[in-house]
């Protein structure tokens, strides 16, 4: 065998099937550490070990995080001078991080470790961001760069200019990193201008120019105060100072209108108003120049309708150096004004159309609020900002829907004011379902019913009855209120609907008991004296019963009194009965029903004290005979079935006497039969006690 077959035996048998490869280790891994936002660049975050089978050479350590845009260097690897076969991974912050626990407070790190000839490990090492001290602001600058301030010329010395925070916080000190600035911070965080005010150049702060001595840029460094500059440039070489070269440059310094653009209107306020009640202060402002303001505004509608692309309004702007086409227009403001407003040109156009139904239009109150901004050249300094005010007016556009099935159904026994239902029209026009409710053909006794203005219920105000009429079918109107600005843009819709009677069964009023007896001592003559309360109901037990005397009321001495019965005494001296008739009335209109109560009242005269005499003689009182009269109901029946009942009857008295008969029969045999029995065992008995007695003598026994 050649050297090439034993070194291919030799890889076989060292990587065959079955042959175990040691795998690297992080012995450190998983773990959480803590990290403090305070915490500066470059800081090592972890140190984390390596641990190979071999020390040949450094493994591959390589670093993931499951956030985006993570602060942490690339992994370091070093050895470990104790164990060759050991190493050191160190997780470090990259230079310039920031760590902010309140947009990150914890990341996940990823760590795959590999050394030669083993296999992959992959363990995560979790980085928790807790607060620090570092003192933050609430408010960022507006770019990357800072805010720019833009001041007048003349401005007052030590004017303040910005501050920093518009509330300061105690305990709080602000200095100026930069010195080369004739400005001044107060320790509040206020920013004013030179002690000696600012070197007027026209309108603003102009720099003269001088070349650094590294980059040979050219730059300014004071203000420009000529018109053309000439430099003379010298460069040489830093190492040999005699090798030079001289370069004249010259720079004309060109004038720069620094004036902002005139724009006509100078704020755009669209709604709606009286004339001589709103009056809009409009003002057009200059960048670097104070207001000019004046009287009055531009007004106009915008209503809902007005479909996408429509022209607003035409700005139009003046430059004194510039044409129209060096103005450049662009619109500003929150997005859901943007999405709704569009710049083309000078114009300003509706984008989308313009719902004042829907409930994002409700949400901004139906006002678009927008600033256009109008440069010369593109540059921000000279620039217009004209505000702008939308006001979105309703218009009608949709008529009232009726609902579905308006059908009632209310029984005929209804009292007054009773609510039959409600009917819920519906309008998509804002307000929603803002609606008016009225019965067509008003109210009567062919329609006992009305409905409320603003509620749509329909209420019972006449009499019922399911015998003349079970169904009722009603016209509501319903008219659309408040969603137009012209109050003859009102739409309504007419509505069927039905009402239907419910029958309820005819009841008698009861009264408990029927017949009363009732006796009473007369009072004094004028007086009014409550006799009995008549105990009636009816059915419904809500309904109303009225009581009359239908009859014995001689001469008027009793009266009702609502169901209370009142006698009024006179001088009668013997006593008297009466006999009252009351009918009891329940229901309405043609359904009343009404019974009859019958009441006997016996009067008796006021008693009054009499002196003795001899002469006087017991008197009786002849008694007049009471009658009363009751009517019961009697059934006869026909002559078949009293013949039938009567043949049934007589058939069932003869069975009846056969079973008694056969029944006394057998229980006189049976006696006959216990009475033998009992005899003989009588004799039986006696004999034994005469063989007891006479042992010796025997006699004979006779049975008969």
């Amino acid at each position: 065998m050649d050297m090439h077959g034993h070194l291919t035996f030799l890889l076989l048998s060292l990587y065959g099937p079955g042959t175990f490869i040691r795998a690297t280790v992080l012995p450190d891994l998983p773990r959480v550490v803590a990290l403090s936002e305070d915490t500066v660049s470059g800081t090592r975050v972890a140190e984390v070990t390596v641990s190979c089978s071999n020390s040949s050479s450094s493994p591959n350590v390589t670093l993931e995080s499951i956030e985006p845009n993570h602060p942490f260097n690339s992994i370091a690897i070093s050895s470990d001078p104790m164990d060759a076969t050991t190493f050191r991974a160190e997780v470090t912050l990259h230079a310039g991080a920031e760590l902010d626990a309140r947009q990150v407070n914890q990341y996940t790190l990823i760590l795959r470790a590999a050394c030669p000839g083993e296999d992959e490990v992959e363990e995560r090492l979790f980085v928790q961001v807790t607060p620090g001290h570092v003192l933050r602001c609430d408010s960022p600058f507006a770019s990357a760069e800072g805010d720019v301030v833009q001041v007048l010329a003349d401005v007052a010395p030590r004017t303040p200019l910005y501050a920093v925070l518009p509330q300061p916080l105690g305990g709080l000190t602000f200095r100026l990193r930069n010195h080369n600035t004739p400005l001044t911070l107060t320790r509040r965080g206020l920013v004013l201008a030179p002690d000696n005010g600012f070197d007027p150049c026209k309108d603003t702060q102009c720099e003269a120019m001088a070349p650094p001595a590294v980059t040979g840029e050219i730059r300014s460094t004071r203000r420009l105060e000529v018109t053309r500059a000439h430099l003379l440039i010298r460069a040489y070489n830093a190492l040999h100072p005699k090798d030079h070269a001289t370069a004249t440059v010259n720079i004309t310094v060109q004038r720069t209108d620094r004036q902002a653009p005139r724009c006509v209107p100078a704020i755009f306020v669209y709604g709606s108003g009286k004339s001589g009640v709103h009056r809009t202060l409009c003002c057009t402002q200059v960048m670097g120049q104070r207001l000019n303001c004046w009287l009055p505004c531009h007004r106009s509608q915008v209503p809902e309708t007005m479909s996408p692309g429509s022209t607003l309004e035409t700005l139009r702007c003046t430059h004194s150096t510039s044409t129209d086409g060096c103005l450049h227009y662009a619109l500003e403001g929150p997005p859901s004004s943007l999405s709704h407003l569009c710049m083309e040109g000078p114009q300003l156009k509706v984008n989308i159309t313009l719902d004042y139904d829907s409930e994002a239009m409700a949400a901004l109150g139906f006002q678009l609020t927008a600033t256009i901004v109008v440069t010369v050249g593109g540059q921000p300094l000279q620039s217009t900002r004209v505000p702008v005010l939308v006001t979105v007016t309703p218009v009608n556009e949709f008529r009232p829907a009726c609902p579905n099935g308006a059908t009632f159904t209310v029984p005929e026994t209804a009292a007054f004011g009773s609510v039959v239902g409600r009917v819920a029209g519906t309008d998509r026009d804002y307000p929603l379902d803002s609606l008016e409710y009225s019965l067509e053909g008003g109210t009567g006794p062919a329609q006992p019913f009305s409905i409320d203005r603003r509620t749509g219920e329909i209420r019972v105000v006449g009499s019922l009855d399911s015998q003349q009429q079970k169904n009722y079918r009603l016209v509501v109107r319903l008219t659309d209120t408040h969603n137009d600005l012209d109050p003859r843009m009102r739409q309504s819709r007419l509505c069927d609907v039905s009402v239907r009677l419910q029958a309820v069964p005819d009841q008698l009023p009861v009264c408990i008991p029927e017949v009363q007896e009732l006796r009473i001592t007369a009072g004094s003559p004028g007086s009014r004296q409550p006799v009995t309360r008549l105990v009636c109901h009816s059915s419904p037990d809500s309904a109303a019963l009225t009581y009359t005397i239908v009859g014995g009321n001689e001469d008027g001495r009793f009266r009702l009194e609502g169901n209370t019965l009142v006698y009024l005494p006179n001088d009668r001296a013997e006593p008297h009965p009466f006999v009252l008739l009351v009918e009891v009335w329940g229901g309405s209109g043609a359904r009343r029903r009404s019974s009859v109560v019958a009441l006997v009242v016996h009067v008796s005269p006021r008693s009054t004290p009499v002196p003795p005499s001899p002469t006087t003689r017991p008197t009786t009182l002849q008694k007049e005979p009471l009658v009363v009269v009751q009517t019961e109901a009697v059934w006869n029946p026909p002559a078949w079935f009293v013949a039938v009942l009567t043949i049934s009857g007589a058939l069932l008295l003869a069975t009846l006497g056969c079973i008694a008969r056969n029944l006394l029969c057998s229980n006189r045999a049976s006696g006959k039969l216990f009475l033998a029995k009992r005899s003989w065992d009588v004799m039986e008995h006696s004999g034994g006690k005469e063989e007891q007695g006479h042992p010796h003598a025997s006699s004979p026994v006779y049975l008969a």
